[in-house]
C-alpha cells in the first residue's frame, strides 16, 4: 500500500486499530452494542460526532472501545486502498449489456463512470477512483455483480441480483477508544426489511402484517382513481395498525427516553466526554461568575 504522508527515512509510524465498521446487514437505526472485552457484558456508550469532538479527545488513543459514533450509509462494503480503476463482473454469463454506474472521487473531485457487464468476464474501467460513494445498476441481472478495485484485492460493493438499480446498504460505525486487541462486539439492532421488489417476494414482518400491507397498497391504489374507496381502505389500514400496535407493543423490549443534552447514563457514570451537565445547560444565574 502506498503511503499518503510526506516522505522521510527518519520519522516513524505506528499501525493503528481500525476505527470504521460495517454493521451487519439490516441492521436498523435502533440498536445497541456491547462486548466482554473486561470479563463481564459492557454496553458501549451511544455519542453523537458533536459531542466526541467537542471533547477534545485524541482520535489515536487506543484501548478497549468504550463508546461508538454511527454516521453515513451507503453501498460501499470497504473502501479503496489507494487510488485505482475499478472491474466489474457477474456471476453469471447470462449477464450481458448491463451498465454499472460508479460514482467517487476522481483526481480530488466527484466524477463517474460507467462499465459494460459482460458475463463472468471482468471488465476494467479507465478512472482512477480514490473514493467510491455508490454503484448502480440500470437493468435487472440474472446474479450478483461484484465491484472490485486494487487489482482485485478490495471487493468494494456487490450488487444484488434482480432488479435494477437496487443495493445493498451497510451502516457505518466508528468507536472509540481504537482497539488495541482483537474480540467480538455483539449487536443489537431492530431489522430493517429487505425491499420487496419482485412479484413473488414475501416481506419478513410476519404473517400478522399481511392484512395492514394490503390494506396500505390497495389504498394507494385507489385514491389514484376515487378519493372515497381510497379513504375506505386507509380507515381500514388505520385500524389494522392499532391492533398491531396493541398486540405487539404490551411487552416492548425497548424505550427510548429523551435525556437532557451530554447527560450521564445513570450511576455506571461512564458516559465517555461528558457526564455531567454543562453550567450553560442549568441557566445563566449557575456556575461561576467574573466581577
Amino acid at each position: 500500500m502506498v503511503y499518503d504522508g510526506t516522505t522521510t527515512s527518519t520519522g516513524t509510524y505506528s499501525i493503528l486499530g481500525q476505527e470504521e465498521y460495517n454493521l451487519t446487514l439490516q441492521a436498523g437505526h435502533r440498536m445497541f452494542m456491547w462486548h466482554e472485552a473486561y470479563g463481564r457484558p459492557y454496553q458501549m456508550t451511544f455519542m453523537t460526532d458533536q459531542d466526541f469532538y467537542d471533547a477534545g479527545v485524541y482520535t489515536t488513543t487506543e484501548a478497549i472501545p468504550l463508546g461508538y459514533r454511527m454516521w453515513g450509509q451507503d453501498m460501499v462494503i470497504e473502501q479503496l486502498r489507494e487510488p485505482s480503476v475499478i472491474s466489474v463482473v457477474s456471476g453469471s454469463a447470462a449477464d450481458t449489456g448491463q451498465i454499472i454506474t460508479v460514482f467517487g472521487i476522481v483526481s480530488g473531485y466527484p466524477d463517474y463512470e460507467t462499465i459494460t457487464v459482460n458475463g463472468i468476464t471482468p471488465v476494467l474501467g479507465t478512472k482512477s477512483f480514490s473514493k467510491v460513494e455508490r454503484v448502480v445498476k440500470d437493468s435487472a441481472t440474472t446474479s450478483i455483480i461484484t465491484v472490485t478495485g486494487n487489482t482485485g484485492n478490495t471487493t468494494v460493493s456487490v450488487i444484488p441480483a434482480g432488479e435494477a438499480t437496487w443495493g445493498t446498504e451497510y451502516r457505518k460505525i466508528q468507536i472509540y477508544p481504537l482497539p488495541n486487541t482483537i474480540f467480538p462486539i455483539n449487536v443489537q439492532y431492530y431489522k430493517d426489511p429487505y425491499r420487496l421488489v419482485n412479484d413473488r417476494d414475501v416481506h419478513e414482518l410476519g404473517g400478522d402484517f399481511d392484512q395492514a400491507l394490503i390494506f396500505l397498497s390497495v389504498a394507494i391504489l385507489k385514491y389514484e382513481n376515487n378519493q372515497d374507496e381510497g379513504d375506505k381502505f386507509a380507515a381500514l389500514y388505520a385500524n389494522e395498525l392499532k391492533t398491531l400496535r396493541r398486540l405487539n407493543m404490551d411487552k416492548i423490549d425497548w424505550f427510548a427516553t429523551l435525556r437532557r443534552p451530554k447527560n450521564s447514563r445513570g450511576s455506571r457514570g461512564d458516559s465517555l466526554v461528558r457526564p455531567n451537565l454543562a453550567y450553560s445547560q442549568v441557566g445563566a444565574n449557575y456556575g461561576p461568575r467574573v466581577n
